[in-house]
């Protein structure tokens, strides 16, 4: 009969076998984890690589639709000849291809059906392993919506002194204003006299039928509302489609058949001739005209020799100093002053919305990204 002690090497062999097992399993474990703890930090480092790729493609696809849509604004879809890469219109929409800084690319496809444009973009990653895709649509409209009807309208006061002339050879208004309306100097106001010549009308003194003042339409309506009685749409969305937004007088010399944007005061203090593309002093004829529009969100004062073709747009007020010449029309959302040689020309052919190219205008609800 076998006792205690007998059974003693039996029992450590057993313990033994026990704590190799537990190991093996521990070290299998720890293997299982190690393993897919490196696994993990691959697939997460792989998930990463993809990612900034595929936002850099992303990115590049962006910069594709906003390079569309400034060649757009700079003269429409067709600027260029596809097959020579020639300046000149082909009658086809052109193709666009551009670079980033960092080295991605993108290209841009314009499909026109009428005045509908569809704008799709293909960017890529640097290594180009990756591309994206963006689409959005335009819609080409006239920068100005409406025509104006007179040389000068002021929301506010219209007060001239000096010797300059508001001339409207088409009708017989020359000044509508909200406020009061008052002329000085030797200047005055032409109107058509019906035999095809131009009649004096008002001047020092005295103010004629074709001046009309205190009108309770313009005096209540905000400048808002008489933006968006001309433009059709609100000053911000208007800016956005502004193919340049200047801030001094030399971004605008020379300038000619565009929605040129001034965010803030503007002083136009040297000569400058906007809307031809003659320069001074050679003679700019109507029929010559390339007309623009000029929107000076703010305060405008002149005090060189300005020449302008086309409709000007002032949220604020006008000082009139210098020789300031404009064939087309003036819309003041605040009061006009001043003692210059102020000569306004009213011209329907250069304040027509159809006198303007029309510029492209983002279709809400178009936009894809896939």
């Amino acid at each position: 009969m076998e006792g205690p002690a007998s059974r003693r090497p039996l029992n450590r062999r057993q313990g033994g076998a026990a704590t190799l097992l537990t190991t093996v399993v521990l070290l299998a474990a720890a293997s299982l984890v190690t393993l897919f703890t490196a696994r993990s930090v691959v697939t997460q480092q792989q998930m990463a690589r993809d990612h900034y790729r595929s936002m850099q493609a992303l990115e590049a696809a962006e910069a594709g639709l906003q390079y569309g849509l400034a060649y757009l604004r700079s003269g429409g879809p067709d600027q260029v000849d596809n097959a020579s890469g020639s300046a000149g219109a082909d009658g086809e929409p052109d193709q666009l291809r551009g670079r980033q800084d960092d080295g991605t690319t993108f290209e841009v496809n314009l499909d026109q059906e009428g005045e509908e444009i569809t704008l799709s973009t293909e960017g890529a990653s640097l290594d180009a392993g990756v591309r994206r895709t963006m689409l959005s649509k335009v819609r080409l409209l006239r920068p100005l919506q409406r025509a104006p009807r007179q040389p000068l309208l002021a929301k506010g006061d219209v007060d001239l002194g000096g010797n300059g002339t508001i001339t409207n050879g088409h009708t017989i208004g020359t000044i509508r204003c909200g406020g009061a309306a008052s002329l000085g100097g030797s200047g005055g106001t032409r109107i058509a006299s019906g035999e095809g010549g131009l009649l004096p009308s008002s001047g020092r003194g005295r103010l004629g039928v074709d001046v009309v003042a205190g009108d309770p339409h313009l005096a209540t309506a905000s400048g808002e509302m008489l933006f968006r009685h001309y433009f059709g749409a609100d000053k911000e969305v208007v800016r956005t489609r502004a193919p340049l937004e200047a801030t001094a007088t030399a971004e605008l010399q020379g300038q000619t058949d565009k929605l040129l944007w001034v965010n803030g005061d503007l002083e136009l203090s040297a000569n400058s001739r906007l809307g031809c593309s003659l320069a001074p002093p050679e003679p700019c004829l109507v029929a010559a005209a390339d007309p623009v529009i000029l929107v000076v969100d703010g305060n405008l004062t002149a005090s060189g020799t300005v020449d302008i073709y086309g409709v000007v747009f002032i949220t604020g007020d006008w000082e009139v100093q210098g020789n300031f010449s404009i064939q087309g029309a003036v819309i003041v959302a605040g009061s006009v002053g001043g003692s210059g040689n102020l000569e306004v020309v009213f011209e329907p052919t250069l304040v027509a919305p159809e006198a303007f190219s029309p510029l492209p205008a983002a279709l809400t609800g178009t936009w894809r990204d896939w």
